[in-house]
């Protein structure tokens, strides 16, 4: 099957703010129109580190977490593909029961202002392309912005334990208008889970693996949550 590359902007916001779209109302009433789900290609993970850094600092901070990185990349994640039957699931209970997954490769574009880009004819193209070869009248997207650890620092002095973290983003895209009408991403805070116990047993991290793929299904529950309890 021919893949078709769908860019779509994402609005990364400074501090604990994030973009936040609620479902529009009048979508429950669309109960006739077919929905197309379809989830991102994972990122990289890592050992993310936030604070006060120097150039020299970073560095000794990336050789000191090494270790740990090379273990994260080794944690499989396809369990967040569920999220797909966790949705259809439920869409269903709301009386929407056309909904068919879509095996195409999605491309997220980072940009400063979605709506900078959403007018382009190129996205509106691409939408439209789907739209026609799947017979989509919604296109629901999913995807992972980060996961792994995170941890502060001031300067090459750590300041907790890392914590796992598991960022995702939502979207639903109305493929008539090309339009959103539904946006979430989830901030720091809401994506990060504290280890429970001693985070560092090399080289298996048990207790820090287990609380990364908590919050992976922590951020399922999330996107649940905020989609069909409409909740802001």
């Amino acid at each position: 099957m021919k893949k078709w590359f769908l860019l779509i902007g994402i609005v990364f916001l400074t501090g604990c703010s994030s973009m936040r779209i609620p479902v529009k109302n009048d979508f429950w009433n669309k109960q006739n129109e077919k929905i197309g789900i379809v989830i991102s290609k994972n990122p990289i993970p890592g050992a993310f580190k936030v604070g006060s850094q120097g150039i020299l600092d970073m560095a000794i901070n990336s050789a000191m977490a090494s270790t740990l990185e090379k273990h994260i990349e080794t944690i499989k994640i396809d369990e967040f593909k569920e999220i797909k039957d966790i949705f259809t699931e439920n869409l269903s209970k709301r009386g929407i029961n056309d909904v068919v997954f879509l095996n195409d490769t999605i491309s997220l574009q980072n940009v400063k202002d979605y709506k900078r880009y959403v007018g382009k004819k190129e996205y509106a193209k691409t939408l439209t392309k789907l739209k026609e070869n799947y017979n989509v009248d919604h296109l629901l997207v999913f995807s992972v912005a980060r996961y792994g650890t995170i941890r502060g620092y001031y300067g090459f002095i750590p300041l907790g334990a890392p914590e796992a973290l598991f960022e995702v983003h939502g979207m639903l895209i109305n493929l008539t208008t090309n339009e959103f009408e539904w946006y979430i991403e989830m901030n720091e805070e809401e994506s990060s889970l504290k280890v429970i116990g001693n985070w560092d047993q090399e080289p298996d991290y048990p207790n820090l693996t287990k609380a990364i793929l908590d919050a992976m299904r922590g951020s399922q529950s999330f996107l649940r949550e905020h989609f069909f309890t409409n909740k802001k």
